[in-house]
């Protein structure tokens, strides 16, 4: 029998701290092989400092939390300030207006965030990331029983 090194799924070196709502999806991220820092008691203020003092991404679908640690414009890289939903009006869908409630923009280029689509993403993520790992699980299961019935 060969012995077979185990290498992580991920070849990458980031590394992320996942907030108390997203437990199930730290665990997954640990088992693909990705540095996830995951406490369930962090306070927000916990989860920030870490992130700056570690060099992690955060990752949250807390509003609250979010607001306070988006700050950089994915376009320019200018500076986000959080903006009254009033003063977005003109510069969003009527849609995105109507279905959100927390808006950013960019000081330098203007462009305005808000807490979008990337949410129902993340959890479509982990579902397929939960199905794979079921799939897998069964599987192994299944091979399991089928080697024990081979030498009963």
């Amino acid at each position: 029998m060969k012995n077979v090194e185990e290498k992580p799924l991920n070849n990458s070196r980031s590394k992320y701290i996942v907030d108390s709502m997203f437990g199930t999806l730290a665990r997954k991220l640990r088992i693909l092989g990705f540095d996830t820092y995951y406490d369930s008691n962090l306070e927000d203020h916990d989860v920030i400092r870490i992130g700056i003092e570690q060099d992690r991404t955060i990752i949250t679908a807390d509003k609250e939390l979010f607001s306070r640690t988006v700050n950089r414009c994915s376009k320019c890289n200018g500076e986000l300030k959080e903006r009254p939903k009033e003063t977005i009006r003109s510069k969003v869908k009527d849609g995105v207006f109507q279905n959100n409630e927390c808006f950013f923009e960019c000081n330098d280029c203007l462009k305005v965030y808000w807490m979008g689509t990337h949410i129902a993403e993340i959890k479509l993520w982990v579902q397929k990331l939960n199905d794979i790992m079921r799939s897998t699980s069964h599987d192994s299961t299944a091979d399991k029983q089928k080697q024990k019935s081979k030498f009963s």
